[in-house]
């Protein structure tokens, strides 16, 4: 079941299409979407891929998408795969998208039974299409997204353990090469702006500032063990591939440059 909606650029949100019971075919956007896509699959699974990495959608399972993404989709093993979708937009919906979840895309895994029935009991709302009716239509989509952040919140020691664990190992194996958000989620298979929130949340730093913080202290280390070292090589080593880059961060935090950090050693 599927309705295409009166979209109106002028509200905060507004939807452009919402459906259920959706029997999902293959899709393929190499340009992305132009509206906000929300999908979760129903009945079966899926496969969504986005930047060369898969996810899969087994019941319960969503995924946000911005606009203009690539991604492609489709049934796992050709197997029927039922979905449920919001595509919305709106003159604050990048405003209000970018708060909640900063990162380009949010996968939820195992949602909570009211953000799994909200699109099929708001159905009906989203029929209409006078201008009292989308301004709720706005307002409903606004509780979806307040509800989308608080399942992707963390709520136990134990799934933090599964974010923050895999990205310390990570860190502290890999440090001297490069480390993006997008490394980083394919380690927890969490998506990168829950694992940030889980991070900060437990370090009081993002990953990337952890990884910097560390980089640092490696390179301090090496600094004093390994005098022979010219200051090229300390940066390489610590995970810096500009040695200039490297002497304005040390310096940014330490208030000296690395060969006056080792004088001082001596």
């Amino acid at each position: 079941m599927r309705i295409i909606t009166r979209f109106n650029q002028n509200l905060p949100l507004s939807a452009e299409t919402i459906g259920y019971n959706w029997p999902q075919p293959i899709v393929e956007r190499p340009n992305g979407y132009p509206f906000y896509h929300w999908l979760q699959s129903e009945q079966g699974t899926g496969v969504i891929e986005i930047a060369h990495v898969k996810y899969e959608l087994k019941e319960g399972d969503g995924i946000l998408l911005s606009p203009r993404l690539p991604h492609r989709y489709y049934p796992s093993n050709n197997i029927r795969w039922e979905t449920a979708f919001l595509t919305f937009g709106g003159a604050l919906a990048d405003e209000l998208v970018h708060f909640i979840f900063p990162n380009k895309y949010v996968y939820v895994k195992r949602m909570s039974q009211s953000l799994t029935k909200f699109i099929q009991k708001k159905f009906v709302s989203f029929l209409s299409d006078d201008y009292v009716a989308t301004v709720q239509q706005s307002a409903l989509i606004y509780q979806f997204l307040l509800m989308l952040d608080s399942v992707t919140q963390i709520s136990s020691n134990s799934s933090k353990d599964e974010v923050i664990d895999p990205m310390m190992t990570y860190i502290k194996t890999h440090y001297a090469e490069k480390i993006t958000n997008q490394s980083l989620e394919r380690v927890t298979n969490f998506s990168a702006s829950y694992g940030n929130r889980a991070f900060k949340e437990h370090f009081g730093l993002t990953p990337q500032q952890y990884l910097m913080d560390f980089r640092l202290r490696k390179a301090k280390e090496l600094l004093i063990s390994a005098p022979e070292l010219q200051i090229q090589d300390v940066a390489m080593q610590a995970g810096f591939n500009d040695a200039s880059y490297f002497i304005k961060e040390f310096r940014k935090i330490n208030k000296m440059t690395p060969n006056q950090f080792r004088n001082h050693q001596r």
